[in-house]
C-alpha cells in the first residue's frame, strides 16, 4: 500500500533495544501532522497512563513506545477520529510549554536577543538561556496578541457556553425564544416595541413574557452556568 491522501498506512516494530516504533505513514505536511501526532500521544498516554515521545514530518508520525505496550495495531486507527480529535488536540496542546517557545521564537526574530556579539556568533544555548530571561529583551519586544493557551481556553469555555444555552433555549416557548433571541442573541439588540409590533401583543407582555423566559433559563442552567455565560 502507498500512503495518499486517501491511504493511511500504520507500521509498528522493534528497534534493537527492544523499543516499539509505531510510524503512520501520512503525506499531509507538517502542520497537519504535528496537530494528529499531538492527539496521537495524548490518546496513548491516556489509554497506557505512560509518557511518550512523539514526532512529525511532512510524510510522517513517529510514536516511541516502550516493549511493555501491547495491543491490537487495527486500535490505533480508533484512537484519534473525526468526533474526538478537536479535542484531543486542544488537550494536548493545554499541556504543553508553547508559550516559552513562542517567547524564544518572537525574540530572536525580532533581535532583540542578539545572535551575534562582538563580531562572534552567541551558541544556541546562550541564546536559549537569555530568550528565557525576561530581563533581556521584556522591555524591548512587545506581544499584545492572544497566546495560544488563551486561545484554546477561550475556545472550549465558548463551546461549554453554547451548549449551555443551546440546551436551555429548548424548554423555552415559541414566543419567549424569540424576544430572547432578539434581545440577547442578535448581533443587534431589538427594542421590546419591535418585537410587540411582530408579534402582535403588548410591550409590557414582551416584558413579562422576557422576565419568564430569564427566570427559567436562570433555573435550568443553575448559578454557576448562569455566571459564565
Amino acid at each position: 500500500v502507498v500512503p495518499s491522501d486517501t491511504d493511511v498506512v500504520f507500521e509498528r516494530f522493534f528497534d534493537e533495544s527492544g523499543g516499539m516504533q509505531l510510524v503512520v505513514h501520512a503525506p499531509f505536511g507538517q502542520r497537519v501532522n504535528r496537530a494528529w501526532g499531538l492527539a496521537l500521544r495524548k490518546r496513548f498516554c491516556v489509554v497506557f497512563d505512560f509518557e511518550l515521545q512523539a514526532a512529525a514530518s511532512d510524510d510522517a508520525i513517529l510514536l516511541s513506545l516502550g516493549p511493555q505496550h501491547s495491543f491490537p495495531l487495527a486500535e490505533s486507527f480508533r484512537y484519534v477520529t473525526s468526533q474526538n480529535v478537536e479535542h484531543a488536540v486542544e488537550q494536548s496542546v493545554l499541556y504543553t510549554p508553547l508559550l516559552p517557545t513562542r517567547w524564544r521564537w518572537n525574540a530572536t526574530r525580532a533581535l532583540a536577543v542578539p545572535r551575534r556579539r562582538g563580531g562572534k556568533r552567541v551558541a544556541p544555548w546562550v541564546q536559549r538561556m537569555r530568550a528565557d530571561d525576561p530581563a533581556e529583551w521584556g522591555d524591548r519586544l512587545a506581544d499584545e496578541r492572544e497566546s495560544p493557551e488563551e486561545a484554546a481556553a477561550g475556545a472550549s469555555t465558548e463551546r461549554f457556553r453554547r451548549g449551555l444555552i443551546a440546551k436551555a433555549l429548548k424548554s423555552l416557548s415559541g414566543r419567549e425564544r424569540t424576544i430572547i433571541a432578539a434581545r440577547f442573541l442578535a448581533e443587534t439588540r431589538r427594542t421590546r416595541g419591535a418585537i410587540a409590533a411582530d408579534l402582535g401583543i403588548s410591550r409590557e407582555r414582551v416584558r413579562q413574557l422576557e422576565m419568564s423566559a430569564l427566570d427559567k433559563l436562570r433555573r435550568l442552567i443553575g448559578r454557576k452556568g448562569w455566571e459564565a455565560i
